[in-house]
């Protein structure tokens, strides 16, 4: 099940320049969902800098990679199952590199929106964790790394 991920190094790797010999057999699906400026809908469009990647992937390789918009615990389903080609815009787990190939292809952090009346000064997941007052959502079958799967698992507690 290793095809997701070559496919993804194949399509990066043209963002060098395709070869001569790049051709894709079928259009290719990806799996994207609101994810502030990466990706977002504007009137009735995908907008940021997913869809900004994946159209100069798709300029460059002469494939046609169609953006399947979607809530993104079923971007990640329909990617385990072998439903999506891409998954741009994922963090790595064990489990995704059962069905694919992770590769960076950006540095992020990780941002959390409190709302006006949450404690003051939260900058970490030490004083996220001991904020008592506070409620975090968190997306089911989501995986945020490993660097904060402790304290996830901890607000799930």
């Amino acid at each position: 099940m290793k095809r997701c991920g070559s496919t993804l190094l194949w399509l990066l790797a043209l963002c060098l320049g395709p070869p001569a010999w790049a051709q894709c057999s079928r259009p290719l699906k990806v799996g994207v969902s609101a994810l502030g400026w990466s990706v977002f809908e504007e009137k009735g469009q995908l907008r940021g800098m997913v869809p900004d990647l994946m159209r100069e992937l798709e300029a460059r390789s002469g494939c046609t990679l169609s953006l399947q918009f979607r809530p993104r615990a079923r971007v990640q389903l329909e990617f385990m199952s072998g439903q999506l080609d891409l998954m741009p815009a994922s963090v790595a787990s064990a489990e995704r590199e059962a069905a694919g190939h992770y590769v960076p292809y950006a540095a992020t952090a990780h941002d959390l929106l409190l709302r006006a009346e949450a404690p003051k000064g939260i900058d970490s997941m030490a004083k996220l964790l001991a904020a008592e007052s506070v409620t975090v959502g968190l997306v089911r079958g989501v995986a945020l790394g490993p660097r904060l799967a402790p304290g996830i698992a901890r607000l799930s507690e």
